[in-house]
């Protein structure tokens, strides 16, 4: 009886420690989500820029990125982004995160849909002048000018 009692009383204690374990990590769990959330609560619609690091390639120079998304779909592969004349992503995916430089002219081909394709620049690099860019481009059965990425 003596030994079935303390075998009991492990049991309940190992019980109360896996249950306090639980516990706190759910609420450590809890605190860094909150954490997360409020470092993407941005506004909806809000331009997101990204801390202003100079990325210099030792042999194209300096660059940025340009993150455009797609509105109302989630993927449309028969959308093109052409930089400067030359294709450079497809929408295969809801969001594109581009590699621009300085003077680079971006459009949207979307001449294969009729229906009218909304897409909206999220993330820009924070050396990068937004005034040159159009954060919203919506349009059908034409090509879009985004705009001309130039760097402050």
């Amino acid at each position: 009886m003596v030994v079935e009692k303390e075998s009991y009383i492990k049991t309940f204690q190992f019980g109360s420690i896996c249950l306090s374990v639980f516990i706190v990590v759910f609420f450590a769990l809890l605190v860094w989500q909150q954490g997360f959330a409020q470092k993407a609560g941005q506004q909806e619609g809000e331009l997101s820029f990204v801390p202003p690091i100079t990325v210099n390639d030792p042999v194209d120079g300096l660059f940025g990125s340009i993150t455009i998304s797609l509105q109302d779909y989630n993927s449309l592969k028969n959308a093109y982004i052409f930089i400067n004349g030359e294709m450079a992503a497809a929408f295969s995916q809801k969001e594109i995160v581009l590699r621009v430089y300085d003077g680079d002219f971006i459009t949207i081909r979307v001449v294969d849909y009729g229906k009218a394709c909304s897409f909206l620049i999220t993330k820009i690099s924070g050396h990068i002048n937004a005034t040159f860019l159009q954060k919203e481009i919506v349009g059908s059965g034409n090509e879009l000018l985004v705009g001309k990425v130039v760097f402050k």
